[in-house]
């Protein structure tokens, strides 16, 4: 194994659930989180660079009653918790030569994100859908981190959260892991790398 191919949002770093609970708490409705990225939500323009972001907050923040600065800074500041688990994982697989990219769903403000958490170095390259106008599942966005990796598909890990993004990667020849938990992780990717 050369590379890991690995998403962001639900991997390296995990949702906040205390987020969604201060935003009802402040008066956004009940299905806040759907808003902001569910299907057919601004975000789906936004993770591929149809929709700045500021345009994206201040869609929601309509959409949510929630005023757009403080929607802005708390999603930015309380969306993410980091996965201490997966990032010493990642570490560690580097610390083997293996060669770490960050293929992730984003908006501009992730590299922000991954250096506020100091997360930066982790990474060899960064394949952000909102910057190559393409998203996951999109072959096309494994095809641009796989050139990013200079490396074969088949001596590559890819790991996303979500299971819809994994056969498209699969179909490239990629070996891929859906993550659920750490501890699910670390007994599956044991043989990827024995």
């Amino acid at each position: 194994m050369r590379t890991v191919l690995t998403d962001i949002g639900g991997v390296v770093l995990l949702p906040n659930p205390e987020l969604w609970a201060e935003l009802r708490r402040r008066g956004a409705p009940d299905n806040v989180e759907e808003i902001c990225f569910g299907p057919g939500s601004p975000w789906e323009l936004s993770r591929v660079g149809s929709l700045s972001y500021r345009d994206y907050v201040r869609t929601v923040a309509v959409q949510t009653g929630i005023d757009p600065r403080s929607l802005g800074s708390m999603l930015e500041s309380s969306q993410w918790t980091v996965n201490g688990p997966m990032v010493e994982w990642l570490k560690s697989v580097r610390t083997l030569g293996v060669k770490v990219v960050a293929v992730s769903n984003a908006d501009f403000t992730l590299n922000r994100n991954l250096a506020k958490n100091r997360l930066m170095p982790l990474f060899d390259a960064i394949v952000n859908s909102s910057c190559v106008g393409i998203a996951k599942p999109d072959p096309g966005i494994y095809e641009i981190a796989l050139n990013r990796a200079a490396c074969p598909p088949t001596e590559c890990l890819f790991i996303d959260d979500k299971e819809r993004n994994i056969p498209p990667a699969h179909a490239l020849g990629i070996l891929t892991l859906v993550y659920r938990d750490y501890a699910t992780f670390a007994t599956e990717v044991a043989g990827f790398f024995s």
